[in-house]
């Protein structure tokens, strides 16, 4: 069939996956001529039938390596190697972007690409793809590991589906995604870990995404991040980044950034931007977010690219594709980013990664019709500046000479890139992954690997029902 298309179709051919938005691949005739006859011209049906689902592997080249995006078919579930063996352990996975992942002995089975666990369907699928695994590996778990947010339904599913007697561990977001790393990097040590995602439930209740942590495989301590910024609407902040855009400019000017000559603020409702500054100044439904994802959503909104998006970091994509497209500057100029020491009770945090400063000369240069694409280029060098100065300060003072990257937010090249130069300017030794996504494709692994070292001290992890002893997570 494919070389059918090629040799005799169009010169331009877009494939995509047959499957409603938000739900799993149609894997049954009946069932796709009833989701897509209402769009689709012709139907070419086979009476083989399909078993199980899997979606198309994604990959990119990065710095000369190939990198997942989503790691399916094809790779799922070929074994990651660990570097000791492991009880029977699932990692349930996060919210987004879902996978599970079973290990057994020295090995990790990471499952293909389920998806966002956001309907009855997908949840399904989820149920089914675990069942699956337990069969073809003979793996029933001992240990189940989750993350912290009790809303998602992977949380939802490992307290309500297995006994009382089996251990569950609950794991950091953030703290997964530094460990998925170090994993398939066989890292045992004390590392540096700069995680940059869109969210992630913190320790504090507030809604993580910046972060710089000294991770081990069983701890973490959170050493610095993004300056928290008030996030209108919760999740509808993700869908409408112009919320995002209104937060920012409140942060640094008040109410006063309503007057501003800005091109946003021309084009967005005005009853709906004092809606938005009501909400900050009283603080309803404005949670505190330190995510490196919202921020670049708000810059997006600031510049124009994007008020509404249709898909998941359809914002901070098309602002990398704006920095990239045009009269690229290999190192340009950062606006301001101050590192300032937090307010006491930070809970081991010593330094606030502040790009406010920055976002005043950013509308400085609106304002002063700089183009587009060189303000987008400088907003990035702002974070990868801001964020490699703080690993270097965090790691030159504890001793630790290794840095791990991850979350979706490394994705982006010119992040990626820039963040990776600088680390290794500044002597550190740097870990990316390559075997696994870095976004929440990867979770699961990190989430199965802390639970299984923490597995090792058996007798305080059983008494605790799987958490660690306090002491365990504040060392310094």
């Amino acid at each position: 069939l494919h070389y059918l298309l090629l040799d005799e179709g169009p010169k331009v051919l877009v494939m995509t996956s047959g499957n409603r938005p938000g739900e799993p691949l149609s894997i049954d005739n009946q069932d796709a001529l009833d989701a897509f006859s209402h769009i689709a011209d012709y139907f070419l049906l086979h009476n083989r039938d399909i078993y199980f689902r899997a979606d198309d592997s994604i990959v990119r080249v990065q710095a000369g390596q190939t990198r997942f995006l989503r790691r399916s078919r094809g790779y799922a579930p070929l074994p990651i190697p660990l570097s000791e063996d492991l009880p029977f352990v699932l990692g349930c996975g996060a919210g987004m972007k879902n996978t599970l992942c079973l290990t057994r002995k020295n090995q990790a089975f990471l499952s293909q690409h389920i998806g966002d666990l956001e309907n009855r369907k997908t949840c399904d699928f989820y149920v089914q793809t675990l069942d699956h695994f337990k069969t073809i590996l003979d793996i029933t778990p001992e240990i189940v590991a989750h993350d912290l947010h009790t809303g998602y339904m992977s949380t939802r599913f490992a307290k309500d589906h297995f006994s009382e007697q089996i251990p569950r561990v609950a794991v950091q977001h953030h703290h997964a995604h530094a460990v998925s790393c170090m994993v398939e990097n066989d890292l045992d040590e004390p590392v540096v870990a700069i995680v940059l995602d869109g969210t992630g439930l913190g320790t504090d209740g507030h809604i993580w995404g910046g972060e710089i942590l000294v991770a081990t495989r069983k701890t973490f301590v959170r050493k610095a991040h993004l300056r928290y910024l008030p996030m209108p609407g919760g999740d509808q902040a993700v869908l409408a980044p112009w919320r995002m855009a209104a937060a920012v400019l409140y942060t640094a000017f008040g109410r006063n950034f309503l007057d501003l000559d800005l091109s946003f603020i021309h084009e967005t409702d005005s009853q709906d931007l004092d809606f938005v500054c009501q909400m900050m100044e009283k603080k309803v439904n404005t949670p505190q977010t330190s995510s490196c994802g919202r921020l670049c959503d708000a810059v997006s909104s600031l510049l124009g690219i994007r008020q509404q998006i249709s898909y998941d970091s359809q914002a901070a994509m098309e602002l990398e594709a704006v920095g990239t497209t045009k009269d690229f500057a290999p190192d340009p100029a950062s606006y301001a980013c101050e590192l300032r020491t937090p307010d006491p009770g930070a809970g081991g945090v010593e330094w606030i990664i502040d790009v406010i400063p920055g976002i005043r000369e950013m509308v400085d240069d609106i304002c002063a019709r700089v183009p587009v694409h060189q303000i987008s280029q400088r907003f990035h060098q702002t974070l990868v500046h801001g964020f490699s100065r703080a690993a270097l300060k965090v790691a030159a003072a504890l001793g630790v000479d290794k840095v791990v990257l991850s979350g979706g937010v490394f994705n982006n090249d010119l992040i990626f890139n820039a963040m990776m130069g600088s680390l290794k300017q500044g002597g550190l030794s740097v870990y990316t992954h390559s075997r696994v996504p870095a976004g929440d494709g990867g979770i699961a692994l990190g989430q199965a690997a802390v639970a299984g070292a923490l597995s090792k001290d058996l007798p305080d992890f059983i008494k605790n029902n799987g958490q660690p002893a306090q002491e365990a997570v504040s060392w310094d």
